[in-house]
């Protein structure tokens, strides 16, 4: 792997395109263990996790997490497109 090798410090890289190729190619998905988050870097791979129902953030037939529905807090949430949820957010993509 090129001497970038860390997914936060990348991210303010000027160039950190070559280090995105070859982790795609040599290490799709890994386990940061000091920051205890996953890095999933091919197309297939965020493909597969974005579509598998394991890795849900919240049910599908919760747009809006129910201790926020009603108040200003989940009106601002039920606008967001940070997560599919289905048709409704296709044309705002």
């Amino acid at each position: 792997m090129t001497e970038l090798s860390d997914p936060i410090v990348a991210v303010t890289h000027p160039d950190p395109y070559p280090w995105y190729a070859q982790l795609a190619t040599e290490q799709p998905v890994y386990r940061d263990a000091e920051r205890g988050f996953w890095v999933v870097a091919s197309a297939g791979t965020v493909t597969a996790a974005m579509t598998n129902a394991d890795c849900r953030v919240r049910p599908a037939a919760e747009p809006v997490p129910s201790a926020l529905v009603g108040s200003p807090a989940g009106d601002i949430f039920g606008r967001l497109v940070r997560v599919d949820h289905g048709e409704r957010d296709r044309p705002l993509r």
